[in-house]
């Protein structure tokens, strides 16, 4: 046997296929490490221990690896909640970031401000033509406030505000024109 036929059978040897119903992982050895696919998403047990040096331990108190292959896929599984790494900005440009999400605040405040108190003052107009129109003719107010549908709750196509369009679908097209009737 050469070379590369030993390093493949040692590789399939090496290669495992575990299946569960909630995940599948995918294992072999190379270079001493073992490199896992889980769901698609390439762990390393290297990078494990170098979490485990960071934590206080090392690589001889590792986990077992089928603890460490449920921990590697807890991981994958909740990879999306964690929250994104913080800038590492100097001082100056700390400042500079606090002092624009400050002014983008004071920006959004702003403007909730002036969109409540638009519709605090479109509602105190509602209410004062609500007032004139019930001192005016107390039927029509009880009309427009109706809720139960009592006269169809609406207002005869009579009362609506005039507009440039024409008001039937009669004269929305005129089919007799021709272009005779511009020269004379």
């Amino acid at each position: 046997m050469n070379n590369r036929q030993t390093i493949r059978s040692l590789i399939q040897q090496s290669r495992s296929w575990t299946s569960s119903p909630s995940s599948y992982s995918y294992s072999y050895i190379h270079n001493g490490a073992t490199i896992q696919f889980i769901r698609n998403k390439r762990t390393t047990s290297a990078a494990s221990s170098s979490s485990l040096k960071k934590m206080g331990r090392n690589s001889a108190e590792s986990l077992s690896p089928p603890l460490q292959r449920a921990v590697t896929q807890l991981s994958v599984l909740s990879a999306r909640k964690k929250m994104p790494r913080l800038l590492k900005l100097s001082n100056e440009d700390l400042i500079k970031h606090q002092t624009i999400e400050k002014a983008w605040m004071l920006y959004k405040k702003d403007k909730a401000i002036e969109r409540s108190m638009r519709l605090q003052r479109q509602y105190e107009s509602i209410q004062d033509a609500l007032d004139t129109l019930e001192s005016i003719n107390p039927h029509l107010y009880k009309l427009a406030t109706s809720t139960n549908g009592e006269g169809n709750g609406r207002f005869p196509l009579e009362f609506r505000l005039p507009t440039d369009a024409p008001p039937n679908s009669e004269k929305l097209w005129p089919q007799q024109f021709s272009s005779t009737n511009l020269q004379k």
